[in-house]
């Protein structure tokens, strides 16, 4: 029997494919997974592979991120974007929010639950001004911009590996490492209303909270 796959159009004319029964909707993600932008690139198809993979091995995150647990007071409700959503462990943290999952690995969204949508994360399928919060925890390209996916006052929440981690993991991508000096051309249009940088003894990370103008 083929899983339950129903399409989910929101206010804003936004497609998302929603499908119940975890374990059917893993044998069929292909079928039933909207693919909103398929990478074509090289490089994109690699990291795909790459990322499946850490899912398929479970070898990927699977715990709430603590620190957006602790600022989440900080960040707008309603429609929430939880960009490289993994798994979609950090939703529960949005109970009245209505939480879009996008990750360009379909192994990653075959194990979360809710709103799924497979892209590119430079690539998104959404039109300009569509959510009140962004989600970006341990994922850095440049071209992301998160200020044209926001709603005027909307909010970011962004968490990453900072250049300081070279010093625990020297042979880590560093096109994957966040720069601080860069804060203002990356993070442009937003106000930056907190900023922290990390050494936990083993990884060196940096967490954002932004804003955009009303």
């Amino acid at each position: 029997m083929s899983p339950t796959c129903y399409a989910h159009e929101s206010r804003s004319r936004i497609p998302f494919i929603a499908c119940q029964r975890r374990r059917e909707y893993n044998r069929h993600v292909t079928s039933c997974l909207k693919v909103s932008d398929e990478p074509r690139c090289e490089d994109k198809i690699h990291e795909r592979a790459r990322w499946n993979e850490r899912y398929r091995t479970g070898r990927a995150p699977t715990q709430v991120n603590p620190r957006l647990q602790k600022y989440r007071h900080m960040l707008q409700r309603g429609r929430v974007l939880d960009l490289a959503c993994g798994r979609g462990q950090n939703a529960q943290l949005f109970p009245a929010s209505t939480v879009i999952l996008v990750d360009i690995a379909d192994e990653a969204l075959a194990r979360a639950c809710g709103l799924r949508v497979l892209a590119d994360a430079v690539a998104l399928p959404f039109p300009a001004n569509t959510f009140n919060t962004i989600v970006c925890a341990y994922f850095f390209d440049p071209r992301v911009d998160f200020a044209r996916w926001l709603l005027p006052g909307g909010t970011l929440f962004f968490e990453t590996y900072t250049s300081a981690d070279a010093k625990y993991h020297p042979d880590f991508n560093p096109a994957h490492r966040f720069d601080p000096a860069t804060r203002a051309e990356v993070f442009r249009g937003l106000e930056i209303l907190l900023w922290e940088e990390t050494d936990d003894g083993a990884r060196v990370y940096g967490t954002l909270i932004g804003r955009k103008s009303a």
